[in-house]
């Protein structure tokens, strides 16, 4: 028994301590800006997402997703309404 709590323990640990795994692109040319995210955060709250990223696309290989017409301002505002709409 003290092994499974010290696997869980050790589960846990790694979870909080992983690195972000998806590169977001928002926008374009000089106004381009990279954030990374979770892709498993993401995807649970977006199926929009979580379709790019589990079908035969080339976001699901490369784990890049792009949004051109996205400005880094409009994408938090975007993050904000998916964390509350979670939280409700």
């Amino acid at each position: 028994m003290a092994t499974e709590n010290t696997d869980c323990e050790r589960e846990a640990k790694k979870l909080r301590s992983s690195e972000p795994d998806l590169k977001v692109v928002l926008g374009s040319g000089d106004a381009e800006s990279i954030q990374w995210h979770h892709s498993q955060t993401l995807a649970s709250k977006s199926k929009y997402i979580d379709a790019m990223l589990s079908t035969p696309m080339k976001e699901k290989d490369e784990y890049i997703i792009s949004f051109p017409d996205i400005d880094p301002e409009t994408w938090q505002k975007m993050m904000k309404y998916i964390e509350n709409l979670v939280a409700a």
